[in-house]
């Protein structure tokens, strides 16, 4: 049930960001931002369930001219330490660089599963992000 419910969750994820992506790749010339992140998601797993979750904090900035791209930044927004925040392939970083009192997961594809492992107890920032998975 929980592998289930995992990848119920991330496929509606991956359908959300890929709609946002689509309709905003669609402009060809002048100044867009693209937001990749998804705000209020609700993860529920077993009996315990997390709300308020949101993806991937970052917006890019571009500027395009006769199909040309002349301008472009990454901006990435600020999160705090109490948030709870899903990473995904689509975050530009390898890693959330999260530092302090955090506790991270990965939740990657084994075997045909979704493998979570609790990971960067430390709280170093080093947490990498699985291109497979979040």
């Amino acid at each position: 049930m929980k592998n289930r419910t995992t990848k119920i969750i991330f496929c509606a994820l991956i359908a959300t960001l890929l709609l946002v992506f689509g309709i905003v790749a669609s402009a060809v010339d002048g100044e867009f931002t693209r937001e990749p992140t998804v705000n209020g998601v609700t993860v529920t797993v077993g009996s315990t369930t997390i709300g308020s979750l949101y993806t991937d904090p970052v917006d890019y900035w571009e500027v395009a001219n006769a199909g040309s791209l002349l301008n472009y930044e990454i901006r990435y927004d600020t999160v705090a330490a109490a948030d709870s925040v899903i990473y995904t392939a689509w975050y530009p970083k390898t890693t959330t660089g999260r530092t302090g009192n955090v506790i991270e997961y990965t939740c990657e594809l084994v075997n045909g599963q979704y493998k979570v492992t609790k990971i960067n107890s430390s709280g170093d920032g080093s947490t990498y992000i699985p291109v497979g998975g979040f």
